[in-house]
């Protein structure tokens, strides 16, 4: 439950309260990043020190989709990232859709300090947000 305790934030029980509320009309589409500089950290360096943007940021933002679409199974994902000279994923970028017609589009840098911010769009309107969850340098 590592990435997903930031759950517990009230942040996320008054996110749900305002989406449940139809202020923003039906969820179309969700944008989330994560990003801190932490490439250089030694564990980030190695694949047998457990880095990876994966592991390390990869979870955030997913979970952050996944709360806004009520955990609906995806259609279909699609990702690309860097991989440096260790074989360690330092960047990730996807999109994930839904059978609903939703889309995610989720993205995570080790090497750049993101807003860490969400935008998420419905038939009504938008929301965009400081992202309910942590990032930490470590």
């Amino acid at each position: 439950m590592e990435a997903i305790w930031t759950r517990c934030f009230p942040d996320y029980e008054i996110l749900r309260k305002e989406l449940d509320s139809g202020e923003v009309g039906d969820i179309v589409q969700v944008y989330a990043t994560a990003g801190c500089s932490n490439a250089e950290v030694e564990r980030m360096k190695s694949k047998d020190l457990g880095g990876e943007s994966i592991s390390d940021l990869d979870c955030y933002p997913l979970q952050f989709a996944s709360f806004v679409f009520d955990a609906r199974c995806p259609k279909d994902t699609a990702a690309l990232g860097y991989i440096n000279e260790n074989g360690v994923d330092l960047s990730m970028g996807c999109v994930i859709t839904f059978e609903t017609g939703q889309t995610a589009i989720l993205s995570t840098h080790t090497r750049s300090d993101f807003p860490n911010d969400a935008v998420i769009i419905g038939t009504k309107g938008s929301s965009s947000i400081l992202v309910p969850y942590t990032v930490n340098n470590a």
